[in-house]
């Protein structure tokens, strides 16, 4: 996580992504995994460049990592 790149397994039920959680500052605040089960046509790129876009929406909802810890109305 300290490279700021994702981490990718291929494994025999699809693909695992790791990649770093920020806040909306651009702050690292922790990790977020997806699971991808298999899909024809699924490559390594096309399954991080989709956790990617998870992660982005992920966190334009976190203002800082204090508020992950807030209950929610």
């Amino acid at each position: 996580m300290r490279t700021g790149k994702p981490v990718v397994e291929k494994e025999k039920d699809g693909f695992d992504v790791t990649l770093p959680l920020h806040d909306s500052t651009g702050k690292t605040i922790g990790a977020l995994g997806v699971g991808f089960k298999p899909a024809p046509g699924q490559t390594e790129a096309s399954v991080t460049e989709q956790a990617r876009k998870i992660a982005s929406e992920i966190e334009a909802q976190i203002p800082s990592k204090a508020k992950l810890f807030e209950r929610s109305e």
